[in-house]
């Protein structure tokens, strides 16, 4: 027994000392490893945090491009803004398209706001502008048609500016046909003149043609002045506008001034009769010499 019992307190001493050698390494490792929790935080707190966002490249395979052929980009940017926030700016030159993505996304409060703007700040300078982007729209969007009756409306009594803009040159063919086919408020020498000059500007400015120039303005001018009511030039302008201008016919003069002299709507007709002559014998025929 007394053997069993030494063995029993020689076992327990050897375990206390085990014991205690471990706290001693413990207390020993305790501040280099404090030190390198300090400077891992330290590293953590200088570096600035990061939230990375992973993506399987599964779904990007998924991810669908919608390409937007209906409006330009800016015009779909302004209409995305005004989806998110509820409210977006508005001038002359962005309301076309706006008001076009208004019907096609069906926004009733955008629509009756670019409306609105339109009415109360048009202006004869931005008018040629918004003519030509709704130029493209008129055929889909009813709003584009009505937006484009409420311009031509308000040019009728600024007809004379509108021709003194140098943008009324950039309107199309069909557009001018529809300016010149209102009830303007200005004399039909100044529809004429302002035909000439677009025409003119149309046939210098062609890219590439195989039509000779002089059959093409001829029949550009035909097409514009079909709505052109010439009884109403003055003889004298006829003679000293119109008739060197070779844009309309020469038959037709003179249809006009046999008219005129006929009706009695202007004195001395005759004088200009005779004073056409004489310049068509120096002057080739439209017919003829265009």
């Amino acid at each position: 027994m007394r053997k069993y019992w030494k063995f029993q307190i020689k076992r327990r001493r050897r375990r206390k000392k085990q014991r205690n050698s471990w706290r001693c390494r413990d207390s020993a490792c305790a501040p280099t490893r404090r030190k390198s929790t300090e400077r891992s935080s330290r590293r953590r707190s200088a570096c600035p945090r990061r939230s990375t966002l992973r993506v399987s490249r599964i779904f990007l395979d998924f991810v669908t491009q919608f390409d937007i052929i209906e409006f330009d980009p800016k015009t779909f940017k302004i209409l995305l803004n005004y989806l998110q926030t509820g409210s977006c700016p508005l001038t002359c030159s962005n309301i076309p398209g706006l008001i076009c993505a208004a019907e096609h996304y069906d926004l009733p409060e955008l629509l009756q706001a670019c409306f609105h703007h339109a009415k109360q700040f048009l202006r004869i300078e931005i008018v040629c502008v918004m003519l030509c982007a709704l130029e493209n729209y008129c055929w889909r969007y009813t709003s584009a048609s009505e937006l484009v009756n409420m311009i031509l409306a308000f040019i009728e009594t600024r007809a004379y500016q509108l021709f003194q803009n140098p943008d009324f040159l950039t309107l199309s063919e069909s557009m001018v046909q529809m300016i010149m086919g209102r009830g303007l408020e200005v004399g039909e020498i100044k529809k004429f003149e302002a035909m000439l000059e677009w025409a003119k500007n149309r046939i210098k400015d062609r890219k590439s043609s195989k039509v000779d120039p002089k059959v093409e303005f001829k029949c550009i001018m035909e097409r514009l002045s079909r709505d052109l009511k010439l009884h109403r030039i003055t003889p004298q302008e006829l003679i000293r506008i119109v008739l060197p201008s070779k844009a309309i016919r020469n038959e037709k003069i003179l249809e006009t001034l046999m008219y005129q002299a006929n009706s009695g709507i202007y004195r001395n007709v005759d004088s200009y009769l005779e004073a056409y002559q004489k310049k068509v014998q120096n002057q080739e025929s439209f017919d003829c010499g265009m």
